[in-house]
């Protein structure tokens, strides 16, 4: 007996030890499962005078339970994934909905009564997608863009 549990026991670690790396959490479930209750069996059959059957019964639970067990965890990390990409499109949602263009930086410039401080201070707070392109940034100083403001746009713009 003490000689089966043994083997059991190094086949049981060799298996987690190399075979699980490319595996889902399923499958290591499944695997994990499936040689403890192989052991278990066999113990319990051992006991009851039936090793190879009581391996195979535990093999087979084991071997169910863990990849149930292991399908739960995939479920779960599933979701996750799901509800992170969804909380990041909607990041970005807003952003682009709230973020200034290089229209409403020569807009705020053109007025005339809106200083550089002001319209730095929206830039930091609402972020922005700015072209800050050779031609963008022509652009932006042939609209009376004032050069602090555009180098606040280099530093904050997102593409």
């Amino acid at each position: 007996m003490l000689r089966l549990n043994w083997l059991v026991g190094v086949v049981t670690i060799c298996v987690m030890a190399t075979g699980c790396q490319n595996m889902n959490n399923t499958e290591k479930g499944a695997v994990v499962g499936g040689a403890s209750g192989a052991g278990i069996g066999a113990i319990v059959g051992k006991q009851l005078g039936s090793t190879g059957a009581g391996a195979a019964i535990g093999g087979v639970a084991g071997t169910l339970f863990g990849g149930a067990v292991g399908k739960a965890q995939d479920n779960a990390e599933e979701a996750d994934m799901y509800r992170e990409h969804a909380a990041q499109q909607e990041a970005t949602r807003k952003f682009e909905q709230h973020a200034m263009n290089n229209y409403d930086i020569i807009k705020f410039a053109q007025a005339g009564n809106v200083s550089d401080e002001i319209i730095i201070g929206e830039i930091k707070r609402r972020g922005g997608r700015f072209d800050m392109s050779t031609e963008g940034i022509l652009n932006l100083r042939e609209n009376g863009v004032s050069e602090h403001v555009i180098t606040t746009m280099q530093e904050r713009a997102r593409y």
